[in-house]
């Protein structure tokens, strides 16, 4: 008999811009997240503030963020001010445990 092998290869992940990132008050930024290679695909992806979860689940046009997830993996912060400040974290969950940049 065979035996197929199958590898579990866990993501890469990878952010941007550049660290630290410097903006402007009252303007909507975007902080990308690229995850490549993952085998199986991804389980979820997420954004931890200051290593808090970052509640993306809240819609509507008054919502601080926007999209940061496994289909828009970029995090969209709104109208920034300095509570906004702080360090970003994308995390991808992945079988083989969570990849995070």
């Amino acid at each position: 008999g065979d035996i197929r092998l199958r590898v579990r290869v866990p993501p890469t992940v990878a952010v941007g811009p550049t660290s630290p990132y410097l903006v402007n008050y009252r303007t909507d930024v975007s902080l990308n997240c690229i995850v490549a290679n993952a085998k199986p695909e991804i389980t979820s992806l997420y954004w931890l503030k200051n290593k808090h979860p970052v509640d993306t689940t809240l819609g509507g046009p008054s919502a601080k963020y926007k999209d940061g997830n496994t289909v828009f993996p970029s995090l969209v912060i709104k109208n920034v001010s300095k509570e906004d400040a702080g360090t970003y974290t994308c995390v991808a969950d992945h079988v083989t445990g969570p990849v995070e940049d």
